[in-house]
């Protein structure tokens, strides 16, 4: 039975078998590599552990194939061969995969030396109590299963889902207490139109809050003193001459609301010439597919198609001169990072923003600037800009030496005032009708708490972003689940950690990458992409060259085909004890460029060996079964054919005669 087993083990029909299914399974992997990337087709069938069954029974195969033809004849040389080179090129494929490694170093000219790179993985780390449990994942894998990785947790009745995953934001939502932080406040904007917004401040910052601007300031505020109109001196006259004034388009912009409680809750911002006394109402159908403004300007009604004409200016017949153009519709409106921002199309809380432009007049003083460089009236077209001018309304709070806080208010409105701040007391602005702020908290030293929330993808070049985790945390069956977004830490040595109350205790999570300790020290010392002349607008590039520092001492360059090895011994590069690193980044190809970034590959692979050593002995097998076999299989000279026939013949003619002198039933038995 064992004979039979390794008679089968070796045979032609197990090698036909093996074969297709291995060419299937790697047809199969072409395929979902080029749909999805390389982690998945790693992760459903190369690494997949049926693959290396498969693999290992190929190798069996093959070894049997040889093995039952011992003692090998002289034209099975090339067959020896090349058998055995398959079975070493496969033994260095697992060596690679069990003891390679694969990873990636972010460098950047200047910075200290990277002891450390990051692996093809992701992680998830959850601390509680002083002990920590790590859950190693690929998220384009995750992603392609579909169903929650259930993370390890350091304590049993802790459970951690890992749900999904989506581009996020943060907001600032609190204050904890560092002993290293800056004064902060934690208060609120409070209006029928915005509700109750939370705000963050810390000592010296300063926010655009739509049509205002907030700042937090060291020291006492200023006295209020009411401007005063210089007069003329009597007899005195100009001896200039007058200056022609400048000549601009009357421009006013407009804001309004389909809601009833919300229409004509915002005036006009005027930011060229005198008011014009115009009316507006905004009509939108309950599909939300006709909508209206129906303005009335100097004693002319107008009734105008919206979604017509976005971003044109449409004019107005009958009034020469003007016309009328949306800057933006928003049928559901809200505010996010202080900007207009619509949740999607359904018509719940409909919006518009609207200029009406008219005839040349003079201009008569510059629009104020705001501190982020877009003039006040706004065509940077952010929330400051549509919905007022953040210079014409200021709420300054100052923190005395004495420990109290104080404020001074600029309304475009009611003018300026100032006073002290009660905690918890309600402060009116003026800025809008209802408008008021309220300051919850002051804390002397403190570090500013974020929350993270998921964020729309045509949000995305407006808003610092990250990669982020869905994770959902319950300690017990009893207890709520209680549910987070985890921003990636991009620095694994300095990882973010978010703290998470689970049923009255905390928990921290971080999500990063896999890293693994290099032992040695690898900088960037210079970095080049030369570009293609004539190309140089299209991102064209003669070559990407970096040079880089090892234990800073040896320098080496690479470029693209063209690596170089660390730690340099003649043996390395033979036996992949060393690590190699490739140009696989660069700087030049970012938006906005980045000369001073260059990403490296880094491999090591202890396989390269048997596996170019059996690559040759494959080619050399097959060039002798093809070519040289012939001369294995030459006839043998005539003398030796004669005396081999005589020691042929000697033992037959002795054996007949011997069967002649046996019973029959021993002759049938032999």
């Amino acid at each position: 039975m064992l004979r039979e087993i390794y008679r089968f083990c070796g045979s032609l029909k197990l090698a036909i078998v093996l074969l297709a299914v291995l060419n299937a399974a790697c047809v199969y992997g072409t395929v979902v590599e080029s749909k999805f990337n390389a982690e998945v087709a790693r992760a459903y069938v190369y690494n997949a552990a049926w693959f290396n069954f498969w693999l290992l029974l190929l190798i069996v195969n093959l070894f049997c194939a040889a093995m039952v033809r011992y003692p090998w004849k002289p034209h099975l040389t090339g067959f020896v061969i090349t058998h055995a080179g398959i079975i070493l090129l496969l033994i260095g494929g697992i060596v690679d995969r069990i003891w390679g490694l694969e990873g990636f170093v972010s460098l950047r000219i200047g910075e200290a030396p990277t002891t450390y790179m990051a692996k093809n993985e992701q992680e998830v780390i959850v601390r509680e109590d002083g002990q920590e449990a790590r859950t190693t994942f690929v998220i384009d894998v995750q992603e392609r299963r579909g169903a929650p990785l259930e993370a390890k947790a350091p304590a049993a009745e802790l459970q951690v889902l890992v749900k999904g995953m989506d581009t996020v934001t943060y907001e600032f939502v609190g204050l904890e207490q560092d002993p290293n932080g800056l004064p902060g406040l934690e208060w609120a904007l409070e209006s029928p139109l915005i509700g109750r917004q939370p705000q963050v401040m810390l000592l010296n910052q300063e926010k655009v809050l739509g049509p205002a601007t907030a700042r937090f300031l060291p020291g006492m505020p200023p006295e209020v003193q009411k401007p005063e109109k210089p007069e003329k001196p009597e007899g005195e006259e100009s001896t200039k001459d007058p200056v022609k004034p400048a000549m601009v388009p009357r421009r006013e912009r407009h804001r309004q609301f389909a809601r009833r409680d919300l229409k004509d809750m915002m005036g006009p911002d005027i930011q060229a010439g005198p008011a014009t006394g115009a009316k507006s109402e905004l009509v939108v159908s309950p599909d939300g597919k006709d909508v209206r403004l129906i303005l009335h300007v100097f004693e002319e009604r107008f009734e105008l198609p919206v979604l017509a004409f976005i971003g044109k200016a449409q004019p107005l017949s009958g009034l020469e001169g003007w016309s009328c153009e949306v800057k933006g519709y928003y049928p559901n409106l809200r505010m996010q990072d202080n900007k207009p921002v619509s949740l999607d199309d359904k018509p719940e809380n409909p919006a518009i923003i609207f200029e009406l432009i008219g005839p040349l007049v003079e201009a008569s003083e510059k629009p104020a600037s705001s501190p982020h460089g877009q003039a006040a009236g706004g065509h940077g077209g952010g929330m400051g800009s549509a919905f007022g001018d953040p210079n014409a309304n200021v709420i300054s709070f100052y923190l005395g030496e004495d420990g109290k806080l104080r404020y001074h208010l600029k309304s475009r409105k009611s003018g300026e005032t100032t006073g002290d701040i009660e905690i918890g007391t309600a402060l009116p602005l003026g800025w809008m009708p209802g408008a008021q702020l309220v300051v919850d908290r002051l804390e002397p030293k403190a570090k500013p708490v974020r929350s993270w929330r998921p964020v729309e993808t045509a949000m995305l070049p407006k808003i610092e972003h990250f990669s982020g985790l869905n994770v959902e945390l319950k300690r017990g069956n009893d207890s709520p689940a209680v549910e987070e977004w985890i921003p990636f830490s991009g620095n694994p040595k300095n990882l973010n950690f978010l703290k998470v109350d689970v049923a009255g205790k905390p928990v921290e999570l971080a999500f990063t990458r896999v890293t693994m300790d290099l032992p040695f020290r690898v900088e960037l010392v210079q970095t080049d992409a030369p570009p293609q002349e004539g190309l140089e607008g299209a991102k064209a590039f003669t070559a990407f060259e970096s040079t880089l520092r090892f234990d800073g001492q040896t320098e080496a360059k690479i470029h693209m085909n063209h690596p170089t090895s660390y730690p340099v011994t003649w043996y390395g590069p033979w036996l992949g004890t060393g690590f190699k690193f490739s140009q696989a980044d660069h700087g030049m190809l970012k938006d906005p460029p980045d000369p001073y970034y260059s990403g490296v590959q880094v491999l090591r692979d202890p396989g390269w060996a048997p596996k170019w050593i059996g690559s040759l002995m494959i080619v050399f097998g097959i060039f002798t079964m093809f070519y040289l076999k012939p001369y294995f299989r030459r006839k043998p000279a005539a003398g030796a054919v004669a005396s081999a026939s005589a020691k042929a013949a000697a033992p037959a003619k002795d054996l007949a005669g011997r069967k002649s002198q046996q019973p029959q039933e021993v002759v049938k038995e032999s």
